[in-house]
């Protein structure tokens, strides 16, 4: 998804972003890994287009870092993304076994501590689905 240099751009421009999120989630999340599993997820399932690609990514991660349960990704990736739902539910599938599966699991003393929001705590109330 981006390179270090991108990254360490975006924490001096957001840093309440980076203080919000563990380390090893959002290691996991611009990982190359996690970008090219999802890009074989939409080409595997005949996604080819570009901007349709990127908005999965982009919808993949929004539920990573929580600003929407993960149960919801097939209906934003229907509506957000504009594919047959079917498609949807399909990719959505996939991405539950290959990325969500792999979440980083966060260290229950920094959770105790304050350091690290719970999933309730980082939903925002009336923040759209679909964007």
């Amino acid at each position: 998804m981006t390179n270090n240099i991108e990254v360490q751009n975006l924490k001096k421009e957001y840093p309440e972003f980076f203080k919000k999120h563990s380390p090893e989630l959002l290691e996991f999340i611009f990982s190359e890994n996690t970008s090219s599993k999802i890009a074989e997820i939409c080409l595997g399932n005949k996604i080819e287009d570009e901007e349709k690609i990127e908005k999965i990514a982009n919808r993949t991660v929004s539920a990573l870092l929580g600003e929407f349960p993960k149960e919801n990704l097939p209906e934003v990736l229907e509506k957000g993304v504009n594919l047959e739902f079917k498609t949807a539910i399909e990719i959505s599938e996939q991405i539950n076994q290959l990325i969500f599966s792999q979440i980083p699991k966060t260290k229950p003393e920094k959770i105790q501590k304050g350091e690290i929001k719970t999933e309730k705590e980082k939903i925002t109330p009336g923040k759209a689905l679909f964007q």
